[in-house]
């Protein structure tokens, strides 16, 4: 959906709300307590880090994300 929109903040966002939407809908056992969009304009990189808890599950987990246009 992203692949060809210009990175900037207004995109960054969509994409946090998207994920977030996402996890909400797909995976009801895991609790987001925050989801980070980076663009990087020079290498036309996103890194998403999404931090979550497992329900039932004392510990915190967090999950790394580099997206990018494969040439």
């Amino acid at each position: 959906r992203y692949l060809f929109e210009n990175m900037n903040e207004m995109t960054d966002t969509e994409i946090r709300v998207d994920v977030e939407a996402m996890i909400k809908q797909f995976e009801p056992r895991v609790k987001t307590h925050e989801v980070i969009v980076q663009s990087n304009l020079e290498t036309l990189e996103v890194n998403v880090t999404v931090k979550f808890g497992i329900l039932n599950v004392s510990e915190d987990e967090s999950l790394e994300i580099n997206l990018y246009r494969a040439r």
